[in-house]
């Protein structure tokens, strides 16, 4: 049960990182093959608000397979 958690915030923690990235830097971002220019415009605080959550969730899901 631990393992799927860790799983599920792993990866929706990776696709807010990948999301944010997209404001910040399209062609870095991963997502590029799914989301076009158009409707992404350059807003870095966007980008900064999408991402912070991510990283959160990467390290909670970290620190649960280092703890357990």
């Amino acid at each position: 049960m631990i393992y799927f958690l860790f799983i599920g915030l792993m990866l929706l923690g990776t696709f807010f990182v990948f999301l944010g990235l997209l404001f910040i830097n399209y062609e870095m971002s991963p997502l590029k093959k799914i989301v076009d220019r158009e409707y992404v415009y350059k807003n870095n605080k966007l980008g900064f608000q999408v991402m912070v959550p991510g990283l959160i969730l990467l390290l909670l899901s970290s620190w649960i397979f280092m703890n357990h």
